[in-house]
């Protein structure tokens, strides 16, 4: 069991590492907050980049 886990635990994080989001079926979505649009920035590529977003877990409601 425990490599099982470990297993998808290095999947979600090769997944988020590389900005992609991971739905896991009734369990949830490991996915991050929308980006922030700001047009004064929007052209600047550099601070574009610089910008972050946060990583977010959202639960299925039927895992319960």
């Amino acid at each position: 069991m425990r490599v099982i886990w470990n297993a998808l635990g290095l999947y979600i994080n090769r997944n988020l590492r590389m900005g992609r989001g991971v739905n896991v079926p009734k369990l949830g979505i490991f996915t991050f907050t929308p980006p922030e649009v700001r047009l004064k920035v929007l052209f600047d590529i550099d601070r574009e980049l610089q910008m972050r977003r946060r990583g977010i877990f959202s639960q299925e409601l039927l895992f319960f």
